[in-house]
């Protein structure tokens, strides 16, 4: 999509609270006004957004799934060192439930 350079005023706090959402998501605030401009005006921004939105919304949903992993990750260890152990498993055994670590 070909793309006009336009000229427009802004109040302060609303430019302030665009730039760090912009910055939040990993996009330009051109992008994000883009977003919701298309959003107000028809809709879904997944609806309305060329490919690159798209792309956009995967590398940000990656980016938040590999935060929650290293997190589960750092939980584990840290669980890990609480017990002493590494659990690999809990499999029944005579009714009860059997612990095994590594």
């Amino acid at each position: 999509m070909e793309k006009k350079l336009v000229s427009f005023r802004l109040p302060e706090s609303l430019l302030t609270e665009l730039k760090a959402k912009a910055q939040a998501e990993g996009v330009s605030v051109t992008e994000l006004i883009c977003r919701f401009s298309q959003q107000g005006l028809h809709g879904s921004p997944r609806e309305t957004m060329g490919n690159s939105s798209a792309d956009t919304d995967i590398r940000l949903a990656l980016v938040r799934l590999e935060e929650r992993v290293n997190r589960l990750t750092q939980l584990e260890s840290r669980l890990d060192t609480f017990l002493g152990t590494k659990l690999i498993g809990i499999h029944s055994g005579g009714g009860q439930g059997v612990l095994h670590s590594r």
